[in-house]
């Protein structure tokens, strides 16, 4: 947040104007809809259509931060849940998030990189410290996958292992990034199927993406309404 002193005429009185700069992260351009149109006062929000999966997330907000500073990046999507008391259009938060491919197979058995003895992440954290802005929100763990599940087998095997709420193909390396350029990061989805065998009748990506840019519109009040 950017805070502004001006002092007139040298006398005490001084104003002071805050400002916040947000970078909406979406993968695609149903997800991030209309939200940034709004403008709200004190408040500069920036919508980045990164593209589909982890690879051109990673490249395409890095690109844009090394030319633009931002004091919040929001990553913002639709999300598949394992979680059956997750309700199909319920928005949540992503706690944890979890780069659930990266290792390697040992027959049966999946090692991390850290069972591998090698260096490297591959699990993130949100770091925002907004509770009272997004504390509102369901917390859960996730999964980040360059193939989403529908394999029964694939699909108990990851249950099994990490017990994540919902994935997606882009989470994590929106954390990562941020990360790296030590920018506050969080991150909200809609639920818009469950993970199960593939199939699309049961999907309601109409409803996730409604309830996902209501919710992120009373996100962004929040904050700017935090800024008087």
């Amino acid at each position: 947040m950017q805070r502004y002193k001006f002092n007139f005429s040298g006398n005490d009185l001084q104003v002071y104007l805050c400002s916040m700069k947000i970078l909406l992260v979406a993968a695609t351009d149903p997800e991030l809809g209309n939200v940034t149109d709004i403008n709200r006062k004190g408040l500069l929000v920036s919508g980045l259509i990164s593209g589909m999966g982890m690879v051109a997330t990673a490249a395409r907000l890095t690109r844009e931060l090394c030319s633009n500073r931002f004091d919040l990046i929001l990553n913002i999507g639709i999300a598949g849940a394992f979680n059956r008391n997750l309700e199909i259009g319920s928005v949540i938060r992503v706690r944890e998030d979890i780069l659930s491919e990266l290792g390697a197979e040992d027959n049966e058995d999946f090692l991390n990189l850290q069972q591998m003895n090698l260096q490297g992440q591959w699990e993130y954290s949100e770091n925002c410290g907004m509770y009272e802005v997004f504390g509102t929100l369901r917390p859960v763990r996730s999964v980040t996958v360059n193939t989403v599940h529908g394999n029964e087998k694939s699909i108990q095997a990851l249950i099994n292992r990490l017990q994540p709420d919902t994935e997606s193909m882009e989470g994590a390396a929106c954390f990562h990034v941020a990360r790296d350029f030590n920018i506050p990061v969080a991150q909200i989805r809609a639920v818009s199927n469950y993970v199960t065998r593939r199939n699309k009748d049961a999907w309601n990506v109409p409803l996730a993406l409604k309830n996902l840019q209501d919710t992120t519109r009373s996100l962004l009040d929040t904050i700017q309404i935090g800024l008087r």
